[in-house]
């Protein structure tokens, strides 16, 4: 057995060094390329053509899965405040190229003492007040505008995180980048107007009578396409609401840790359950005692097997256990490093809105289960030895290489 468990240690860190090898080996040469040489992380465009010809005209758009980046900002670029910690590794126009046409943004003000005029993108705070990833929102919005503006058939969905709180700011923003004409408004399709209420929303009709919008019938996606309103915008912030933006209220969405919330958690904070829309969070924190987890990093699921979190198996396993608490289907399935690893997210989504992915679950999962079940707590304490030891062995082999390069 001691020979066993020897010869997996051994294995494990040969691995784990040959992954960190590789991964510095494509990483972006920030040095000789500013756009980070995005090519090399570019897939297929066969493959997202594919994809995009399973939004058809006659599905609505509530019964179809959009592929969503988290934290779509959140990518390196040496004018980035910290970008060592990233989310995403395409930039935005690399994430359109590949399929992605649904991203989660965070909107701030500058910082405190601030002109607070500007809005801006950006991921919380360091120590100093300073925000992450800060970069201003207008770009944002001008890429979205220049991408619509020359693919006509495509839709594309905004999920906002907002620290803004102030609907006419964003709107005025909306209209400097040309995309007012664009904006979807659910409540305006069935004939009343978005109104905040209570910090979230609701369809306020001629006749006086309020709807929920959470429970209203969504237009095809011929229909947006045909009126122009492909732009679909949803924040968390009861005081941006209005016409052309919706609350998240009305949609379910999972919680977003992945380590703390591995089944299919709700979010507690008075989501409508059983809502026509459904955003499934599937990413983990991404840098644990200084680790950065990215698309391809291996892990030991709940059902034990070694898989990476992008992969079809692993967010088809999430989908069932969600279907099967929910009975439904999610309709966005946030990733982080989209189109960087191994797996292609856009396979999943491809089966969901083509009507091949079979629920309730299958066993179609059994041939990646692990055969080391009943080693299960040897094999994670081995991993964490084994990542361990060769990230000591690497800085150290890094150390005197760099060491004898010096003049």
């Amino acid at each position: 057995m001691k020979k066993v468990f020897f010869l997996i240690w051994i294995t494990i860190n040969v691995c784990f060094i040959t992954e960190a090898f590789s991964y510095n080996h494509t990483e972006p040469d920030n040095n000789n390329n500013t756009e980070y040489n995005i090519q090399l992380y570019l897939k297929e465009d066969r493959q997202a053509h594919k994809l995009l010809s399973t939004y058809k005209d006659n599905l609505p758009y509530n019964q179809v899965c959009w592929l969503t980046s988290h934290n779509s900002f959140a990518y390196k670029d040496p004018s980035f405040k910290h970008p060592k910690f990233p989310n995403q590794k395409l930039d935005i126009n690399s994430q359109l190229k590949y399929g992605v046409r649904s991203f989660m943004i965070d909107l701030w003000y500058p910082g405190p003492g601030k002109v607070e005029k500007e809005i801006i993108i950006a991921h919380s705070n360091d120590r100093d007040g300073q925000r992450l990833f800060a970069q201003p929102f207008l770009p944002f919005l001008q890429t979205m505008q220049d991408w619509l503006d020359s693919h006509k058939e495509d839709i594309v969905t905004v999920h906002l995180e907002s620290w803004i709180g102030d609907y006419q700011k964003i709107y005025s923003v909306l209209g400097t980048a040309k995309l007012q004409n664009l904006l979807f408004d659910l409540c305006e399709y069935h004939g009343g107007k978005t109104i905040q209420k209570k910090g979230s929303s609701a369809c306020s009709l001629p006749t006086g009578k309020e709807l929920d919008p959470g429970q209203l019938q969504w237009p095809t996606l011929g229909e947006l396409r045909n009126t122009g309103k492909r732009l679909i915008i949803f924040s968390d912030s009861g005081e941006d609401i209005g016409p052309g933006i919706m609350h998240t209220k009305e949609y379910m969405e999972t919680q977003y840790d992945l380590i703390s919330y591995p089944d299919c958690e709700m979010r507690p904070d008075n989501r409508t359950i059983g809502a026509n829309l459904f955003v499934m969070n599937h990413f983990y924190p991404v840098r644990i005692l200084g680790m950065n987890f990215g698309a391809d990093f291996p892990y030991i699921s709940k059902k034990l097997m070694v898989t990476t979190p992008n992969s079809y198996e692993e967010v088809y396993a999430r989908m069932c256990t969600c279907f099967t608490q929910y009975k439904q289907i999610p309709n966005f399935i946030a990733m982080d490093f989209i189109g960087t690893g191994k797996a292609d997210e856009r396979e999943i989504i491809i089966a969901i809105n083509n009507g091949s992915i079979v629920l309730p679950c299958s066993r179609q999962l059994a041939k990646n289960e692990s055969v080391i079940s009943v080693f299960a707590p040897y094999f994670v304490a081995i991993c964490g030895g084994a990542a361990l030891t060769s990230y000591c062995a690497l800085k150290t082999w890094r150390r005197f290489h760099v060491h004898d390069k010096l003049p």
